[in-house]
């Protein structure tokens, strides 16, 4: 990477890295910070408390539904509840 920012003052960035057989985003990410960070975003008003959270995956993670999609999961919970009543 060094011999690409030597020589890219003369031939240009393009040149330099298609002459050295190395990709320009490669070169370019070589020269960027070295400190990457996330910035933190609040969770989601609308989004389950832990508990919440927990008892569901409790409820997925049973025999009975071990081999359905959530949505279809829930279909069957709505159709337990109306037989119930």
């Amino acid at each position: 990477m060094k011999l690409v920012e030597e020589t890219s003052a003369i031939e240009g960035v393009e040149a330099t890295c298609e002459a050295l057989d190395v990709c320009r985003a490669t070169y370019y990410r070589h020269r960027g910070p070295d400190v990457y960070w996330v910035a933190h975003r609040p969770p989601p008003p609308r989004s389950l408390l832990p508990v919440e959270r927990r008892a569901v995956l409790d409820v997925l993670h049973e025999d009975r539904f071990a081999d359905l999609a959530p949505a279809q999961v829930y279909a069957t919970l709505l159709d337990c509840n109306a037989c119930e009543k």
